[in-house]
């Protein structure tokens, strides 16, 4: 600068007002001021398509901690506002330690179960913890893990940040729930997790459910394959599984095998996918909170969502379903989940909504199609009955006679008699069968076997259920 020159300076600043809209009249062409400070009617540029206008535009606000949000009115309004901050993720070796913690627990439930179905073993003898390990353990956590990755994968794709599940277990064989694993939460809340549209919402809240259900789908069918055909030596009355229609459907078309009575002892394989495949379609049901509830935001829209006739209508059919559950049952976990469920429809103000950022973009039709027919398909098909687990009664009780015949028809003065030799329980029953004529004497009237001896005795050694004499 040389001596003798002057410049004017402008004292003059621009406000965040002024900036914002330099900032905007790159990516998109301003109308009118909408409703809040910050916020335009806008168009995207040069004919571009709002939505892209819209991306390019968050990349740049990123970096001043802002961010904009575009409605669905036409044409759109564009608001911009902070970026949500986004609370503190647990550091790797926490996530370790929570997944070795939970895997833990997992192994106690397996180890519960094994030493249920071989009641001479230690819960936690070196064999029992080994098999465990690698029977129930391996595949539950490598499913959740599984499920994690591939939600990480989906959010890397849609620009959604994201961090690993944190699985729930329990410790514990209970007759209403020996599954060990409870549920899987992510660590982020979801109105603090800003998602670029409603299809990327879809697929990144249905990618968990979907990985855990058909996961336990396999597991189950392969612990069926694993399952012996002869009942264990129980000790206490047994835990009987029931499982969904997609299981009953597979099993009788490529396994052949008796699916109630291996559920009556199934092998710690089958029993972890059983789990993993009801926790699975639990995470789908549309309570607020689940991601059955954000999958719902995402297919009929924010907005529609919070309607106040669609929110009533909503409350009434919770309420609904709430009495057919109490009516129908008395398993304690679907009572919990109904109750949840109508708690969390009364106060809506409770349970935070997603954030979506580009609402203008919708949802179309094919995307609409692929996450409606995948959650009405694992809906329907993997519901797991009133009473997927309970405990049965008279497991040990001696021969059934329930299907033995009451009255006989001669014919050329003889009768042929089948008496099917079946336990009421599911414990082999062994004794002894002596067959006579009472009554006055009427001709010479004899009974014929192969199984009777020369007293006229039949005896029968280990009937079960799945070999009945």
């Amino acid at each position: 600068m040389s001596e003798g020159e002057q410049y004017l300076l402008d004292k003059e600043t621009w406000g965040q007002r002024e900036l914002l809209e330099v900032i905007c009249r790159r990516h998109f062409v301003l109308g009118n001021q909408g409703l809040l400070e910050l916020s335009w009617h806008v168009n995207g540029r040069d004919g571009r398509n709002p939505s892209a206008c819209l991306r390019s535009l968050n990349r740049h606000l990123k970096q001043l901690s802002l961010i904009g949000v575009l409605d669905e009115g036409d044409p759109p309004v564009l608001s911009i506002g902070r970026l949500p901050i986004l609370p503190m993720v647990m550091p790797s070796w926490q996530q370790a330690l929570v997944w070795a913690l939970v895997s833990g627990f997992v192994t106690i439930a397996g180890s519960l179960w094994a030493t249920h179905l071989d009641p001479s073993s230690a819960t936690l003898g070196s064999s029992v913890i080994q098999s465990a390990l690698l029977t129930f353990t391996l595949p539950v956590i490598g499913s959740a893990l599984l499920a994690s990755y591939a939600r990480l994968l989906l959010a890397a794709r849609f620009e959604i940040d994201a961090g690993h599940l944190i699985p729930l277990a329990l410790p514990v064989l209970s007759p209403v729930w020996p599954f060990g694993i409870v549920a899987t939460l992510g660590q982020l809340r979801p109105d603090l997790q800003p998602v670029p549209d409603r299809r990327s919402l879809g697929f990144f809240e249905l990618v968990v459910p979907t990985v855990l259900f058909f996961c336990g789908t396999v597991l189950t069918l392969v612990g069926l394959s694993l399952t012996a055909n002869q009942p264990p030596a129980y000790e206490a009355a047994p835990i009987i599984l029931d499982t969904n229609f997609l299981i009953e459907t597979l099993n009788s078309m490529g396994f052949g095998t008796d699916l109630a009575l291996k559920l009556q002892w199934i092998h710690p394989t089958g029993l972890a996918g059983i789990g993993l495949s009801i926790v699975g379609w639990g995470l789908l049901l549309p309570i607020p909170g689940f991601p059955g509830d954000r999958i719902l935001h995402a297919l009929i829209g924010p907005i529609e969502m919070t309607h106040e006739s669609n929110q009533t209508s909503l409350f009434i059919s919770t309420l609904a379903f709430l009495l057919l559950i109490f009516i129908s049952t008395e398993y304690w976990p679907w009572l919990l989940l109904a109750a949840i469920a109508a708690w969390r429809r009364f106060s809506p103000e409770q349970t935070p909504s997603p954030f979506i950022v580009d609402e203008y973009a919708g949802l179309n039709e094919v995307s609409m199609r692929q996450i409606g027919s995948l959650l009405l398909a694992i809906l329907v098909l993997g519901y797991p009955g009133l009473e997927p687990s309970h405990e049965l009664e008279g497991w040990d009780e001696g021969l059934s006679t329930d299907t033995w015949p009451s009255f006989m028809g001669f014919e050329d003065g003889q009768a042929e008699v089948e008496l099917t030799l079946e336990p009421a329980g599911i414990m082999p029953v062994s004794g002894w069968l002596q067959m006579r004529v009472e009554g006055a004497p009427t001709g010479g009237w004899q009974i014929y076997s192969e199984c009777l001896d020369d007293r006229g005795v039949c005896r029968f050694d280990d009937a079960t259920q799945a070999s009945p004499g």
